[in-house]
């Protein structure tokens, strides 16, 4: 798995954020449009055995509602910042790479790591998400065993302090 340099350089600093989840079970946020591809990633993170929350969104458009509290995201106790962000690349409205960019400018949710999970993706493509600060990026696999070995890999994010996360 490739992770992207600033990652690996960045000074690990708890957030406000951070210090009000002690307690909480992880929160990943998925971004994918494609319901065949959301019931297997949770498949795929029961059979690691994650004990977590996962929240769904279609769009970049929503994740950054999400992330902000907007609209319907306004109840921060049930929509809260995710310790993980899994995003397909290709979406309705902005792309994930364009995501990427976003997030990786924002001062309060920078630090999450971002993980970019599509069926393809041309080499250039792969290297400027990750220039852009992608955590990496993992292809969709139709083999569930694959796809649990993926997942397992991608789990290692949470929680590790950027630099000492899965190189």
């Amino acid at each position: 798995m490739l992770l992207h340099p600033l990652l690996k350089a960045a000074k690990y600093t708890r957030s406000v954020f951070e210090e009000k989840r002690v307690n909480q079970q992880p929160l990943i946020l998925l971004i994918e449009n494609d319901d065949s591809d959301v019931f297997l990633f949770r498949r795929a993170l029961s059979r690691c055995g994650f004990h977590g929350d996962v929240r769904v969104v279609d769009t970049a458009w929503r994740a950054r509602n999400y992330l902000e509290g907007h609209a319907e995201f306004k109840d921060r106790d049930y929509y809260r910042v995710p310790q993980l962000i899994v995003s397909d690349l290709h979406l309705p409205g902005a792309t994930g790479v364009e995501f990427v960019e976003w997030l990786r400018n924002h001062p309060t949710y920078r630090h999450i790591p971002l993980v970019l999970w599509s069926g393809s993706m041309p080499s250039n493509a792969l290297q400027g998400a990750l220039d852009k600060g992608a955590s990496t990026y993992v292809q969709k696999s139709g083999d569930f065993h694959r796809l649990c070995s993926t997942i397992e890999e991608i789990l290692k994010l949470i929680d590790a302090p950027p630099g000492e996360s899965q190189k």
